[in-house]
Protein backbone atom coordinates (compact mmCIF):
# COMPACT_ATOMS: atom_id res chain seq x y z
CA UNK A 1 0.00 0.00 0.00
CA UNK A 2 0.66 3.63 -0.94
CA UNK A 3 2.06 5.56 2.36
CA UNK A 4 1.11 9.03 0.86
CA UNK A 5 -2.84 7.53 0.55
CA UNK A 6 -5.84 7.87 2.79
CA UNK A 7 -8.56 10.16 4.03
CA UNK A 8 -7.61 13.71 5.56
CA UNK A 9 -9.27 17.35 7.26
CA UNK A 10 -8.68 20.46 5.49
CA UNK A 11 -8.07 22.42 8.23
CA UNK A 12 -7.10 25.70 5.94
CA UNK A 13 -8.89 26.18 2.35
CA UNK A 14 -7.06 25.01 -0.61
CA UNK A 15 -7.42 27.47 -3.38
CA UNK A 16 -6.08 26.79 -6.76
CA UNK A 17 -3.30 29.14 -7.00
CA UNK A 18 -1.96 28.69 -3.19
CA UNK A 19 -1.69 25.50 -1.09
CA UNK A 20 -3.83 24.76 2.19
CA UNK A 21 -3.48 23.10 5.40
CA UNK A 22 -4.66 19.14 6.08
CA UNK A 23 -4.57 16.80 8.98
CA UNK A 24 -3.13 13.09 7.87
CA UNK A 25 -2.57 10.86 9.73
CA UNK A 26 -2.46 13.09 13.30
CA UNK A 27 0.23 15.05 11.23
CA UNK A 28 -0.40 18.76 9.52
CA UNK A 29 0.57 19.10 5.87
CA UNK A 30 0.47 21.82 3.37
CA UNK A 31 -1.95 20.31 0.25
CA UNK A 32 -2.90 21.01 -3.03
CA UNK A 33 -6.00 19.92 -4.81
CA UNK A 34 -5.46 17.33 -8.07
CA UNK A 35 -7.35 19.52 -10.36
CA UNK A 36 -6.58 22.77 -8.79
CA UNK A 37 -10.35 22.94 -7.58
CA UNK A 38 -11.01 25.23 -4.09
CA UNK A 39 -11.74 22.91 -1.27
CA UNK A 40 -12.93 24.09 2.01
CA UNK A 41 -11.90 24.01 6.03
CA UNK A 42 -13.76 20.95 7.19
CA UNK A 43 -13.70 18.95 4.02
CA UNK A 44 -12.65 15.47 3.47
CA UNK A 45 -10.71 14.92 1.25
CA UNK A 46 -8.19 11.61 -0.18
CA UNK A 47 -4.48 11.80 -0.06
CA UNK A 48 -3.39 10.97 -4.00
CA UNK A 49 0.04 11.42 -3.88
CA UNK A 50 3.06 13.26 -1.86
CA UNK A 51 5.62 16.16 -3.88
CA UNK A 52 7.92 17.40 -1.72
CA UNK A 53 6.55 18.98 1.44
CA UNK A 54 2.85 18.97 -0.06
CA UNK A 55 0.11 16.27 -0.89
CA UNK A 56 -1.67 16.72 -3.62
CA UNK A 57 -5.70 15.59 -2.42
CA UNK A 58 -8.88 15.35 -4.21
CA UNK A 59 -12.55 15.66 -2.57
CA UNK A 60 -13.60 12.42 -0.82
Amino acid sequence: MNPWQGKATVYQTIHPNRPGRVLFNDTPWKARAQNGQTIPSGATVEVCDRQGIELIVKLF
